[in-house]
């Protein structure tokens, strides 16, 4: 496990003191700051960290580079005994939490395995509740599914709508289900949509992003299982048919409506490109079309993942083409908006 980490969001709520102004963009409540695993405090939480807004700002300070520029006991102010005093001090102080963080280690269950066939207690648990929250959850009524009667034939809307096993809660919002290749609800991904233009709302009455584990309405469960792609629980219907994966699940939805020969799948997020949600496509071929603000660092992404995973990924040429102006990465084009 790495000593420093990204502080959670449920951290971060219960340590109100702590900065999440970015030092870059200005924007309040985005700002991550880096926290280290033994102290469980942060390193900087002016500076060290990561703006969520990463295609508008992308501001990212390690700690790494925080250390290297911020060195107190290389003073050269002090004397040599008090240089000496300072590392001896901070010795003592990380050695006695590391040996706390270690009890501490001690005492946790066994981290999530997705590919073991028995599961610890917990994780068991957790899966049978969202598995309910799924089903209870189905329902061709929410802001997204409005909007998009409005755009393709109310048949095509709810085909895709009952393959992907969209949720809604009762204001309406969209529930995206990630749920794997084995079938196991993993997690619910809560949205709210412009029934007038199919965007997203974002204000700060309602926040642009939730997930079913912290609504207290869907029981608030507390161990979260590590997520999946989204579209995922389609892989069995991959033979003979191309997988495409896009950044946002919306865009899925959409290009299953207008193009349902293909097998359409979401990161839901430009970070969720990684190796982590990826490897149950071992073996396949992939196409790969993210929005234009991601293109170059999913390309740099592919040729990394190559060596480490068997699988054939590849953006379309033609669709580079497409995305591979500036107007398109200011705008964030997706297949969607072309």
């Amino acid at each position: 496990m790495h000593r420093y980490r990204l502080s959670t969001y449920r951290e971060r709520k219960a340590h109100r003191e702590w900065n999440t102004t970015c030092p870059d963009c200005g924007r309040r409540g985005e700002f991550v700051p880096y926290i280290d695993a033994v102290t469980m405090r942060p390193i900087d939480d002016r500076c060290c960290g990561r703006c969520n807004r990463e295609s508008n700002c992308g501001y990212h300070l390690t700690p790494a580079q925080w250390y290297r520029d911020h060195r107190p006991a290389d003073d050269p102010t002090l004397t040599r005994e008090q240089r000496a005093e300072l590392r001896a001090q901070r010795r003592r102080e990380e050695a006695e939490a590391l040996r706390l963080w270690q009890e501490q280690q001690a005492q946790q269950p066994p981290p999530f395995d997705p590919t073991a066939n028995e599961q610890p207690p917990y994780v068991a648990d957790y899966l049978a509740c969202t598995h309910m929250q799924c089903l209870l959850s189905q329902s061709t009524q929410s802001d997204l599914a409005c909007w998009l009667r409005t755009r393709y034939a109310p048949e095509a809307v709810d085909t895709t709508l009952r393959r992907y096993r969209i949720g809604a809660t009762a204001a309406g919002a969209t529930i995206y289900w990630q749920i794997d290749e084995r079938d196991r609800v993993r997690a619910g991904k809560v949205m709210r949509y412009d029934t007038a233009t199919g965007h997203r709302i974002k204000g700060t009455a309602t926040p642009a992003v939730t997930w079913v584990n912290r609504m207290p309405e869907y029981g608030r469960c507390e161990r979260p299982v590590p997520q999946c792609l989204f579209g995922l629980h389609r892989l069995g219907e991959a033979e003979g048919r191309p997988i495409a994966i896009v950044e946002s699940e919306k865009t899925a939805l959409m290009l299953d409506i207008a193009h349902p020969q293909a097998l359409w799948m979401a990161t839901g997020g430009k970070q969720n490109f990684k190796e982590e949600l990826l490897w149950p496509l071992c073996g396949h071929e992939v196409y790969v079309l993210p929005d234009a603000d991601a293109l170059d660092d999913w390309s740099q992404r592919i040729a990394t993942l190559h060596a480490t995973l068997p699988i054939d990924m590849h953006i379309p040429g033609q669709y580079y083409q497409l995305m591979d102006n500036d107007e398109a990465r200011a705008k964030g084009w997706d297949l969607g908006d072309l």
